[in-house]
């Protein structure tokens, strides 16, 4: 009797021995060596996590974009339903910002239009032109050109930010912290520069999709101690590798604005640049 009590007992144990070091395997423990320790440990993790986000098909996500463009400057915000393909190199943006009579969409695809974004708009310019991938337009009111806020993009630009400025010493590594991104479990790496000037860099890593899915860096001004948000690149709901086609990188899709122009006149180029944007602009 006293046996069978005690093998009763030994299969209770064994399955929820089990069944914790199963639950372990599916949420990641910001102790567990995946995670970076020390400071020197932070740029090969971050490495490791390009080499994660390449490795991936394509992906689609909402882009939550803030940034200052100088000390002085005000935040600005803007949001837009991304589409992205590794192979060949294609990007679709739509702003989700943008007032419902007026709706931008944006299209790359490697090797087509002469490197060009294709711009589409559905409002009252409805029609489309291109521009220079790094051109003026691309880049005009933001920190970088439209292209370089893809997941992939914003990934390696923080890698290789963060490999230069450990050159200069007096970074430190902060405790990991456990939060909530929407609906997801997130961890936090932190790192700071406390001496001047003050500088912070936060990166988010989702638990779900096991990708980092927010940037957020703060630099204090000239002269000043506090931080202030110069960068936050956070990218929701994000759906790796989620079978694109080439429907979802072609013009003609019936869902986008890539319309014949209306008139031979550009609508970005009537919203205040200057004449020698039209060089950049082929329609």
């Amino acid at each position: 009797m006293a046996c069978r009590i005690f093998l009763r007992l030994l299969a209770v144990f064994g399955f929820c021995l089990i069944s914790a070091l199963a639950i372990g395997d599916d949420e990641p423990d910001p102790q567990n060596t995946e995670f970076p320790r020390q400071l020197e440990d932070v740029v090969p993790w971050l490495d490791a996590q390009v080499e994660s986000v390449r490795d991936l098909d394509d992906y689609s996500c909402i882009m939550h974009v803030r940034e200052r463009l100088g000390e002085l400057a005000e935040l600005t915000e803007r949001k837009f339903c991304a589409k992205v393909r590794h192979k060949p190199f294609s990007i679709f943006l739509a702003d989700l910002e943008a007032k419902p009579s007026d709706v931008w969409h944006y299209l790359y695809v490697e090797g087509e239009n002469e490197e060009r974004i294709l711009v589409g708009q559905d409002g009252h310019y409805s029609g489309s032109h291109q521009i220079l991938r790094n051109g003026y337009l691309a880049k005009h009111g933001r920190r970088y050109c439209m292209l370089e806020y893809v997941l992939t993009q914003t990934l390696t630009r923080t890698r290789d930010w963060l490999k230069e400025e450990l050159k200069h010493g007096g970074w430190n590594l902060g405790a990991m912290r456990e939060v909530k991104l929407g609906d997801d479990q997130c961890y936090v790496l932190c790192l700071n520069h406390p001496t001047s000037p003050a500088q912070a860099l936060e990166v988010w890593w989702n638990c779900e999709v096991h990708l980092p899915v927010r940037f957020v860096k703060m630099i204090a001004p000239r002269g000043d101690d506090v931080l202030q948000l110069i960068e936050d690149y956070t990218y929701l709901k994000v759906k790796p590798d989620c079978a694109l086609t080439d429907e979802d990188f072609d013009e003609r899709n019936p869902d986008y604005f890539f319309h014949p122009p209306r008139s031979r006149r550009n609508p970005v180029c009537e919203a205040g640049t200057s004449d020698r944007l039209d060089s950049e602009v082929s329609r």
